[in-house]
C-alpha cells in the first residue's frame, strides 16, 4: 500500500528501542493512576473511538453551571445505609458493537459467631474489555475488591490489572488517618501515602450513594471518593437533569432519570459520564462521555457475550494477517511485507522492524517493509539488513526474572546435559528439556522468576521462554527474549509470543521456542530483544503491543 499523500518527503518512522537498548523503569505513579482506561486507549488510538452514538443523547453537559453548583455543595460522608447483598451485570458496547462486560458484587464479609448486622462488606469488581485498532486485537481485564464498613468507610482494596501479557497490582489499607498505596509492576514497587479523612468514601461510592438516596430532578451531590480505575484521591459531581426518554439495547426506550457524573482531581476535570436510573438509584445504562462507551445493566449471560476466559488472555492478543503459512513448523524461510496502518499513512509516517538472529530487513520507498525470516541462512540476501548483535554482561548474569543461579534451575540444567556436546547442541537439549518440564497451557501471571515457573511447571510461551533463558545461562551460555508475533493457522492471524535466543559456540545466535522444544520456525516476526537485566519487561511489552496495533501483514511466501 503506498502512501496516500505522495507530498510526504519524509515521512516519520514508528521505531522500536534498539535491541540493546536497557528499558528504564517506569513511573509506576502513573500506571496506578490509569491503567485499566489509558493502557488501552493508547494501544487502541483514538481512530477507533466512535463519535457518540444516537441513543437519545443527554443534553449537552453545563460544566460551567455544574462546577459553579459544586462549590456550594456538602461533600456526601459515609452514612448507614448497606440494606443487603446485591450484584450487577452491565454489557459494554462501543459503535452498537459489544466489546466486553462488567459484574460488581456486594456481600457481608460474616466471620462464624459474629453479629451479621455489624459485619464489613465486600465488593467485587472484574470488568474485560475488547479493544480493536486496524487489524490487531487487543484485551484488558480487571479484578477489583475492597472491603469497607457497613456506612462505607473504606478499609483496604487489591487489584490486578492485566492488559494483554501486561500484569500490575494495586492494594492500599487504611491506617491511622491515611490510605497506604503499595503498585507492584514487574519487580517495581512504589509506595504512596494519602491523607484519609473520615468523610472520604471507597471506589464503589457513586452506587452506594445512588441506591441508598435515589436522585431527583435538580439535585445535586458531591462524592469525595478513591476514583475507581485511577486510585487517585478525587470528587465526583453528581447533577440529576430530570427524566429522559432513554434508549436500551433492545431498542425500547424507558423513562430514566439522567445524572451527570463528572470526576475531578486537585480541580481540574479528568472524566466525565453520564448515567441512567430508575426511581430506585438503580443504574441502568451508563455513556462514558470521551470516549462514546456504552453499559447496559443486563442479565449475566448477555453481559458475558463474547466474553474471553482469563486464562486466554494472552492468546486474545492478535493482528489479522493475509495470506498463509502450510505446515508452519516445517518453515525455513518466510517473507512478510509489513505496512503502516491507514491512520499512520496519513500521519506521514511510516513502520520501523528491527533487525534480529535470523530477521533480515528491506525498507522501501513506499513505506512498507520486507521482511525475510530464515533462521539458518548463512548469508544476507542482497537489499536486506542484517544484525550486528554482540551478546553482553547482562545475557550471561542472573537477574530479577531469569535467576539461573537459583538451586532449581542449576540442577535441571546439570542433569539434562550428558556427554562432550557442543553449546548449540546443549542449547536444543535445554529447549527440550524445558518443553519436557512444563505443562503447555495459556494461564500465566505475567512476567515470574524463572525458579518460580519451574516449581509450578506451568505456563505459556512467556514462562517457558523465561525457564530456557535462565537453563542456557546455568550453563554459561548468554541468552535473551524475543518478544513478537507467531503464525496461528486456524484464525489467519498473528498472535502475541515470547522466544528465546541463544549465542552459541561464541559465534552466531540461535532462536529456540520452549513450547515446541527446538529451533524457531519462520513464522514469526520479532520485535524487540531484551535480557531483562533491568528488571522491568514492561516496557518492552509495551512496544510489542504498540506495534502491533499499527501494521498489517501479508504472507507473500513460505519455503518448506
Amino acid at each position: 500500500m503506498p502512501l496516500s499523500d505522495t507530498s510526504v518527503k519524509s515521512p516519520t518512522p514508528l521505531s522500536l528501542p534498539p535491541l540493546n537498548t536497557q528499558y528504564s523503569a517506569w513511573s509506576f505513579s502513573s500506571a496506578a493512576r490509569g491503567l485499566v482506561v489509558f493502557v488501552a486507549l493508547w494501544i487502541v488510538g483514538c481512530d477507533y473511538i466512535p463519535d457518540r452514538p444516537p441513543l437519545i443523547p443527554p443534553k449537552e453537559l453545563n460544566r460551567a453551571k455544574i462546577q459553579a453548583d459544586a462549590a456550594a455543595k456538602l461533600i456526601e460522608a459515609p452514612s448507614v445505609g448497606f440494606a443487603g447483598d446485591w450484584e450487577s451485570w452491565y454489557g459494554y458496547y462501543l459503535n452498537n458493537q459489544h466489546v466486553g462486560y462488567s459484574h460488581t458484587s456486594a456481600k457481608r464479609l460474616v466471620e462464624d459467631g459474629a453479629d451479621r448486622s455489624e459485619a464489613n462488606i465486600v465488593y467485587e469488581f472484574q470488568e474485560q474489555l475488547r479493544f480493536r485498532r486496524g487489524q490487531s486485537i487487543s484485551v484488558q481485564h480487571l479484578s477489583q475488591s475492597s472491603v469497607e464498613t457497613r456506612n462505607g468507610s473504606l478499609q483496604n482494596f487489591e487489584s490486578a490489572i492485566k492488559v494483554g501479557p501486561l500484569v500490575s497490582r494495586i492494594a492500599g489499607t487504611v491506617a491511622n488517618g491515611q490510605l497506604n498505596v503499595e503498585s507492584v509492576r514487574g519487580t517495581n514497587r512504589k509506595t504512596d501515602r494519602i491523607v484519609w479523612e473520615s468523610n472520604q468514601r471507597g471506589l464503589d461510592a457513586i452506587e452506594q450513594s445512588l441506591r441508598r438516596t435515589p436522585m431527583a430532578k435538580g439535585d445535586k451531590r458531591a462524592l469525595k471518593m478513591l476514583l475507581p480505575h485511577r486510585y487517585q484521591l478525587g470528587i465526583v459531581e453528581l447533577f440529576c437533569t430530570g427524566q429522559s426518554a432513554t434508549s436500551m439495547i433492545d431498542g425500547s426506550y424507558q423513562s430514566l432519570l439522567e445524572i451527570v457524573s463528572v470526576e475531578k482531581v486537585d480541580g481540574k476535570v479528568v472524566s466525565e459520564q453520564v448515567l441512567w436510573t430508575d426511581d430506585e438509584g438503580l443504574i441502568r445504562k451508563k455513556l462514558r462521555s470521551g470516549v462514546g462507551m456504552v453499559a447496559y445493566r443486563m442479565g449475566r449471560q448477555a453481559a458475558l457475550k463474547d466474553a474471553i476466559e482469563e486464562q486466554d488472555l494472552f492468546d486474545a492478543t492478535i493482528v489479522n494477517v493475509s495470506g498463509s503459512i502450510d505446515r508452519q513448523s516445517e518453515t525455513k524461510q518466510v517473507a512478510y511485507v509489513v505496512l503502516p496502518t491507514e491512520d499512520l499513512v496519513q500521519a506521514g509516517k511510516t513502520v520501523s522492524v528491527p533487525t534480529t538472529p535470523g530477521q533480515f530487513i528491506r525498507m522501501m520507498e513506499d513505506g512498507s517493509v520486507r521482511i525475510l525470516v530464515n533462521q539458518s541462512a548463512d548469508a544476507v540476501r542482497q537489499g536486506f539488513s542484517a544484525t550486528k548483535l554482540q551478546p553482553s554482561d547482562g545475557d550471561l548474569k542472573p537477574n530479577a526474572f531469569i535467576d539461573s543461579n537459583h538451586g532449581d534451575v542449576r540442577r535441571i540444567a546439570t542433569a539434562a546435559i550428558r556427554g562432550d556436546l557442543s553449546q548449540e547442541e546443549i542449547a536444543l537439549t535445554l529447549a527440550r528439556t524445558a518443553k519436557d518440564l512444563l505443562n503447555p497451557r495459556p494461564t500465566s501471571e505475567g512476567f515470574v522468576r524463572a525458579s518460580t515457573v519451574v516449581q509450578k511447571t506451568t505456563g505459556g510461551s512467556t514462562e517457558h521462554a523465561l525457564v530456557l533463558a535462565a537453563l542456557l545461562r546455568a550453563k554459561g551460555i548468554p541468552s535473551r527474549l524475543a518478544m513478537g508475533i507467531k503464525y496461528v493457522p486456524d484464525q489467519e492471524a498473528m498472535a502475541y509470543h515470547v522466544w528465546t535466543l541463544a549465542h552459541v559456540d561464541g559465534e552466531k545466535w540461535i532462536s529456540l521456542d520452549a513450547m515446541t522444544g527446538q529451533q524457531a520456525a519462520a513464522d514469526r516476526i520479532t520485535f524487540v530483544t531484551t535480557n531483562l537485566n533491568d528488571g522491568n519487561p514492561f516496557n518492552a511489552v509495551a512496544a510489542v503491543l504498540a506495534m502491533m496495533s499499527r501494521i498489517q501483514i501479508e504472507i507473500k511466501s513460505a519455503v518448506y
